[in-house]
Parts: structure tokens; C-alpha cells; sequence
């Protein structure tokens, strides 16, 4: 990205690195931590095991077994 009207740490181009998306108490929001665009961006290293991914269900104690469990505005489980 680049900001137009005056440079920040001497540069005016900027880069994502990584985007968070908090929620709580009701609220949402992003943050994006920026570096300086001409700096080579390097994603850290997986582990040698590489990721697990468990399964799992919901359980609202409402909802009939099978069936969809409710979910707030941003699709969590209230």
C-alpha cells in the first residue's frame, strides 16, 4: 500500500505482514502490522511436523443432535 500524502519512517510504501481478527464484547475488528514494502517478507518456518488439524463438533445444549447450532453476526457460536 502506499500512503499518498506524506511518508511515515521515511517511506511511503507499506505491506501486510499478517492480519489479526479480534472479537469480543460484541465488537470486531482488524489489525494488519505493517512493514516497510522493500523489506523481503519471510513467513516463519512450519514445524517439522507440519499442522494438525483436530476434529470436532459443537454442542450448544440447545440444538437437536444433527442439527445447525445457532451463530452470532460473524458466524461464531454465541
Amino acid at each position: 500500500m502506499n500512503f499518498t500524502h506524506r511518508s511515515i519512517e521515511g517511506t511511503r510504501f507499506w505491506q501486510a505482514c499478517d492480519v489479526f481478527h479480534p472479537g469480543a464484547g460484541g465488537s470486531y475488528r482488524n489489525l494488519t502490522p505493517l512493514m516497510m514494502g522493500d523489506e523481503p517478507w519471510r513467513p516463519p518456518t512450519p514445524p517439522e511436523t507440519g499442522p494438525v488439524v483436530p476434529a470436532a463438533g459443537v454442542d450448544d445444549g440447545k440444538t437437536a443432535e444433527g442439527g445447525p447450532a445457532a451463530r452470532d453476526r460473524w458466524a461464531a457460536y454465541p
